[in-house]
């Protein structure tokens, strides 16, 4: 399902239009095929990006009477930052996960082995949080920033106007 044709296609078919949405799909697919996840290298989101191009080129394109292939291009144009972006989210998601992994650890060394249990599902929320488009941009208004009870429970707050990377850099 995580392939830029199968999500594009079930996205186009959800909104009415598979030829777009396969149109979509295989233009995403083509252009980041050679794009693999070796060593540390985060490639392109390019599940998230076809699923966008999708809605961009059926609910925006085709909803103005584009045809097929004009509006698949309008949704490939807005698809490839969005996969872009899911790249950088991921990068931020990593460095969090290592922060929080960190904690954990510290806790349990210091007795405290249901650190693991809470750290778990809040690395787990927020990676539904973000694949979920709850955090969009690198820019946003608030942004998560772990922060810790005075009982030394690991907690995801929200703080400030700084954007989402500034925060895992802080962490």
């Amino acid at each position: 399902l995580a392939h830029p044709v199968v999500a594009a296609a079930l996205a186009g078919w959800a909104l009415g239009d598979l030829p777009v949405g396969l149109l979509v799909g295989v233009l995403m697919g083509l252009l980041w095929s050679g794009a693999l996840p070796v060593g540390g290298v985060v490639p392109p989101d390019e599940t998230l990006g076809s699923v966008v191009g999708v809605g961009v080129a059926v609910l925006g394109a085709r909803a103005v009477g584009a045809e097929v292939l004009p509006a698949a291009m309008c949704g490939f144009v807005a698809g490839v930052p969005a996969a872009l972006l899911g790249r950088r989210l991921e990068l931020v998601l990593r460095r969090y996960n290592a922060v929080l992994a960190a904690r954990a650890e510290k806790a349990v060394a210091a007795g405290d082995v249901g650190a693991v249990d809470r750290v778990t599902v809040q690395a787990l929320l927020l990676a539904v949080a973000d694949s979920n488009g709850f955090q969009v941009g690198t820019r946003t208004e608030r942004a998560a920033r772990p922060s810790e009870h005075r009982d030394g429970r690991i907690r995801i707050g929200i703080e400030g106007t700084e954007g989402i990377e500034q925060a895992a850099r802080r962490c």
